[in-house]
């Protein structure tokens, strides 16, 4: 039996003898209200209030708030079709638009339609059916931007042993607040990327193409945008710690040149980026905190204070330190070096030893080293350093 508020039962709740209600053919078990109380509610023509979008979906529905007369403070159940509209959500959504704040539960749906911005704290979990680990090999793979828990790391290798590797520092834990990404090959640099651009480009926010599970997708070479030739993708790694998986002692790291655009190199012309070796586990992490720096010019900046201190006789030799001899006129004046001009000095011959010595290039199928190219760099520092 049912308690009849007006005479037609659809336009809003309607309240069974035994205290759940209904919403149109939907069943509440409970319902709350903030700044009215329930007999409002109850009096309500939903189809003639903002609220009519309750009428028109299907849902299942442990407890709603509403907020005064006009909005719904919070929804807890399962929702089978329609357009949530707003108000914080909390259950499984299974199919329909999502324009309030997914607090927590499950996002079944297609992720183009999480129009709103909030997935609280772990995405991965909000997409079950998105959830992926290992080798990429089987078509039931999908690698999805919601497939990553916050923190870890994605890395792709193609079908040349090239990798292609991310972190997802920051993914819809805030409304209105961008993904965040910081690449961990390639450019190196942090990226923001807008949700509502993510979400249509594909409407599983894949990184690789839901047929041809080898190609990247259009948020792929957003992220990756120096990739100028098409790739294809063999294997996927997700994963907390990202140098345990992807070292191997084949690849060859990409470094930008234009690191050195201050010494004269041109990036508008000819090769973007140089390739070294990567001879070591270690080397992953060094070359890594090396970018970074590269990132902040730290380079630019040694060789300006370097050439500061030579120009005004406060480094006058370059003894202890043998593989910056062919860069630094050796003047065997006594003196001691400044502790700091030594500190430049040493992380000087450390990026030549380790970056500009371990430059190489393919040559007919073979990296070798690239010594016309290494020559060249160390003649431009010293050009900038004695200019």
């Amino acid at each position: 039996m049912f308690t009849k508020l007006f005479g037609t039962e659809k336009l809003g709740v309607r309240k069974k003898e035994g205290g759940e209600y209904f919403i149109g053919n939907n069943i509440v078990d409970k319902i709350e209200t903030i700044g009215c109380n329930i007999d409002d509610i109850l009096l309500l023509e939903f189809e003639k209030s903002n609220l009519k979008w309750l009428l028109t979906a299907r849902y299942k529905a442990d407890k709603i708030v509403f907020i005064g007369l006009n909005k719904v403070d919070t929804f807890i159940g399962e929702w089978f079709d329609g357009d949530f509209v707003q108000g914080k959500f909390l259950g499984k959504f299974f199919s329909g638009k999502m324009n309030g704040n997914f607090i927590m539960g499950e996002f079944h749906e297609l992720p183009i339609n999480l129009i709103g911005n909030n997935l609280s704290t772990q995405p991965f979990e909000k997409f079950p059916n998105y959830s992926f680990c290992g080798e990429l090999l089987k078509d039931s793979h999908k690698v999805a931007i919601a497939s990553i828990p916050k923190g870890f790391h994605v890395t792709f290798q193609d079908d040349k042993g090239e990798f292609y590797a991310f972190q997802l520092v920051h993914f819809l834990e805030e409304p209105y607040k961008p993904i965040i990404i910081k690449k961990k090959t390639h450019s190196q640099n942090r990226i923001e990327l807008n949700w509502n651009d993510v979400r249509k480009m594909d409407a599983h926010v894949l990184l690789l193409d839901a047929w041809d599970r080898e190609t990247p997708t259009e948020l792929f070479k957003t992220i990756f945008h120096e990739i100028g030739v098409p790739i294809k993708i063999k294997k996927v790694w997700i994963s907390k710690n990202y140098d345990r998986v992807f070292y191997d002692p084949k690849i060859k790291y990409e470094l930008r040149m234009e690191f050195f655009e201050f010494l004269g190199y041109s990036t508008s012309a000819g090769s973007t980026s140089v390739q070294i070796n990567v001879p070591s586990q270690d080397f992953v992490k060094y070359i890594q905190i090396k970018i970074e720096e590269l990132n902040d010019n730290k380079l630019e900046d040694v060789l300006t204070k370097i050439k500061h201190s030579i120009r005004f006789n406060i480094i006058k030799n370059a003894i202890g330190f043998p593989y910056l001899g062919h860069i630094l006129n050796n003047n065997t004046s006594g003196g001691n070096i400044p502790e700091e001009d030594k500190k430049n000095l040493i992380w000087l011959e450390d990026f030549v030893k380790n970056i500009v010595l371990n430059i190489v290039k393919n040559d007919s199928g073979k990296w070798v080293e690239n010594k016309e190219l290494q020559d060249d760099i160390f003649q431009k520092i010293k050009d900038y350093i004695y200019g």
